[in-house]
């Protein structure tokens, strides 16, 4: 069993990161029926207590304390807990708020990084800092593991998105100048809060649910392509190396990288994610003016 490991890590509050991991790790248990773990290694614990309070199928709780930082203790539990998990579930998910005491080759025991943001200016550019003091920096940093594995995706999803705002684009390359998946929007909702310790998204008749579940089904999909290019590495990796490669002038052969969901690098891979997105934008009669973001990147 290869289990797909998620990151969802932001460096404030505010932002619906842990109702996020809340919703998709009891959507991932119940909805898709896999076995999931949720590791929460946020301070104020509210992910472990919303999925403790109503036990989802198939959903494991794991807490960890982040308040001792010294002497890299925090990481290496931290890894140790990922490592226990790794292949005994199909999706393990650690809830992580980030601070200066946290090391970036703990990124690398994960599949892929999703980091929400709201769209306004303020939060785009605080964002693009993060992500660039903490998080785009380990793939340049030295490292424990083999340099020549793929390194985590990195994903931008855009949170708490209201109507007017899906009239701008706030991803450019002049906000963000580095390479990144762009998921589908999880739009404002005030309903969704009302749900703590309560109920989840998946089982609400809120109008906001559909949306959730796309973005769910994204990020399912990036998994897989993920995964799959990783164990196609490791099996290059595993082959019997060449005099070529003893003298240092062979080349691994570059992985076909055909991605299904919204990209800013090249939109029209996209596919899939992009026609769901699409056809429910069209349903929704309340976006009818101005052609939005999101239906800029979903109608190549």
């Amino acid at each position: 069993m290869k289990t797909l490991k998620i990151l969802v890590v932001s460096q404030k509050g505010g932002v619906g990161k842990s109702t996020f991991s809340t919703n998709f790790a009891a959507w991932s248990g119940e909805v898709k029926q896999q076995s999931t773990v949720l590791l929460d290694f946020d301070p104020h614990a509210s992910s472990s207590t919303w999925l403790k309070e109503l036990e989802p199928k198939n959903v494991v709780v794991m807490e960890a304390s982040t308040s001792d930082f010294s002497a890299q203790r925090w990481y290496m539990g931290a890894r140790t807990m990922m490592r226990k998990v790794e292949s005994t579930c199909d999706v393990a998910i650690a809830d992580v708020t980030w601070t200066k005491g946290m090391n970036y080759d703990f990124l690398a025991e994960f599949d892929l990084v999703l980091v929400p943001t709201s769209v306004s200016k303020i939060d785009v550019e605080a964002t693009h800092e993060f992500i660039l003091q903490n998080l785009n920096s380990f793939k340049e940093q030295p490292s424990s593991l083999n340099k020549k594995m793929i390194p985590p995706e990195l994903m931008l999803l855009p949170s708490m998105v209201t109507e007017e705002q899906l009239n701008t684009n706030p991803f450019t390359t002049k906000n963000f100048d580095f390479r990144f998946l762009l998921l589908p929007p999880i739009p404002y909702d005030v309903n969704v809060r009302l749900l703590f310790r309560k109920q989840f998204i998946h089982q609400s008749l809120f109008k906001s649910k559909r949306m959730y579940e796309i973005c769910f089904e994204s990020i399912r999909q990036a998994g897989k392509v993920h995964i799959k290019e990783k164990l196609a590495r490791i099996k290059q990796l595993q082959l019997p190396l060449k005099i070529e490669n003893i003298r240092g002038n062979f080349a691994l052969p570059a992985l076909k990288n055909q991605k299904i969901w919204a990209t800013k690098m090249n939109f029209k891979n996209s596919g899939n994610i992009g026609r769901i997105i699409d056809s429910e934008v069209k349903k929704n009669k309340t976006i009818n003016k101005k052609k939005s973001w999101l239906e800029k990147i979903s109608s190549w």
